[in-house]
């Protein structure tokens, strides 16, 4: 009932669930194309950009101009005839004012690019980090689910041959049933581990954004 009210599907007691398949695992480098990667670049970017844009409202501009007409009077105004004149030059304009504004204001950029990377650098750690966590996990269940298998080969040995002791009246029932008992707890046991493994495995690849 909890499991359907999380993903909104109707689950009665006769529904079987069943285990996803166990994907192959390579202990693969971490791919850092992610979608918080790109993000954390492009804040950074659109902060270089803003501190060139800062930059060049500092910088003298230097522009061209050129005017002509044909009028009367024309430039000359005691000319009292149609002529035909035109102004050419260049303009220099310079903004002296504002310089510690526009320091101050690269300064926060400075600052605000800083904490940028400090937050990808934490993010990349923190991901090699858990792809650490889950790769020991992996290896772990794995080791785990090799010892099940010995256990439960040895346990069903002992189980077949308490069998032929009960039957003999070497053992009691109840002695018998325990064995069983044991060997279906070895049994759960490792369908436990694979479904760990499974989830591991799975962990592991959404970290290092497989």
């Amino acid at each position: 009932q909890i499991l359907g009210e999380l993903i909104s599907v109707d689950i009665d007691s006769h529904t079987r669930l069943t285990l996803p398949n166990d994907p192959n695992i390579k202990f693969d480098t971490i791919n850092l194309n992610r979608p918080e990667i790109d993000l954390l670049n492009i804040q950074s970017n659109i902060l270089s950009e803003n501190e060139k844009l800062f930059r060049s409202k500092r910088m003298p501009v230097l522009g061209a101009f050129a005017q002509g007409g044909y009028g009367n009077p024309g430039l000359t105004m005691i000319n009292d005839e149609w002529n035909s004149y035109y102004i050419v030059g260049v303009k220099l304009s310079w903004n002296i004012w504002g310089r510690n504004k526009t320091k101050r204001e690269i300064e926060i950029l400075k600052i605000n690019d800083e904490i940028i990377q400090n937050n990808k650098e934490s993010f990349e750690k923190n991901i090699s980090v858990q792809a650490e966590k889950y790769q020991a996990e992996i290896i772990k269940l794995e080791k785990l689910i090799d010892k099940d298998d010995i256990i439960i080969q040895l346990q069903e040995n002992i189980c077949k041959k308490a069998e032929s002791k009960l039957l003999n009246g070497i053992i009691t029932s109840t002695e018998y049933v325990s064995l069983v008992n044991d060997n279906s707890r070895s049994k759960i046991k490792k369908e436990i581990h694979i479904i760990q493994l499974v989830q591991a495995k799975r962990n592991y690849l959404r970290v290092i954004g497989n």
